[in-house]
């Protein structure tokens, strides 16, 4: 493979997309929305599809610079855009045998000191530009968990989520969704720029995919996926950082 695509690059964006729309399938919840009743409701497969129609409707989020970190729905990944572009080459494909070694010690490697419970690590892949190495992406599986106290509710509706770093020199990356769902945030001191979920009923379990894009002096840090909730991929994302400041 010696051409790299934005998916290869970026992590499972396809994958995640569609585990947005079908994660949960037989989520079964209490809504925490407009039920009075005491018992709760329950809801049956696909209960949670009218609010992602709603949620893209609403107006979407424009090119624009928050943090520091300029985002977008067009935009190309910074190695793309950066390093490469500099080095006048393409993006090749770096196999996964030698990820491990060649990140190992530097700025692109990806060693989170805190995993949730059961999340495991399935694959890693990464990138060079004249031989020198401008991306790292590892991608984790998230079981689904259910309330040990509340038969048929999930805590964590499974799924996929993805690490990157990627070394360069232009701060940006390719995000699409509802405006008011990007806000700025800090990781550890540093600054961050944040696309939360869309939780249907309030419910945050990890139905919705999350963004978390961070600004570091390499360039760029990026968590995206689902199958948690945004409290659990704050704490990964801060993970990676130690007690570095």
């Amino acid at each position: 493979m010696n051409r790299l695509t934005r998916r290869t690059i970026v992590g499972s964006a396809a994958i995640v997309a569609a585990l947005a729309i079908g994660a949960g399938v037989f989520f079964g919840v209490r809504t925490l929305a407009g039920d009075d009743s005491g018992a709760g409701a329950e809801f049956g497969p696909f209960w949670y599809a009218p609010y992602f129609e709603e949620d893209f409707k609403k107006p979407r989020l424009n090119e624009q610079v928050i943090n520091g970190i300029l985002v977008g729905p067009d935009l190309e990944l910074a190695p793309r855009s950066g390093l490469c572009q500099e080095k006048g080459s393409e993006a090749q494909y770096v196999p996964s045998e030698e990820l491990e070694q060649r990140s190992g010690g530097t700025p692109l490697e990806i060693n989170p000191s805190y995993l949730p419970e059961g999340v495991k690590l399935e694959r890693a892949e990464g990138a060079e530009c004249g031989g020198t190495l401008v991306n790292v992406v590892k991608y984790y599986n998230v079981p689904t968990r259910e309330n040990p106290a509340e038969l048929g509710v999930l805590l964590w509706s499974g799924g996929v989520f993805s690490v990157s770093r990627n070394l360069s020199t232009v701060r940006q990356f390719p995000l699409d969704g509802a405006a008011e769902r990007v806000a700025p945030m800090s990781i550890k001191g540093r600054p961050a720029v944040v696309m939360r979920p869309v939780m249907p009923a309030g419910v945050d379990a990890g139905i919705g995919a999350v963004t978390i894009v961070i600004a570091d002096d390499f360039g760029i840090t990026a968590i995206e996926g689902d199958g948690l909730p945004l409290s659990e991929f704050i704490r990964v994302a801060e993970s990676l950082y130690g007690g570095r400041q």
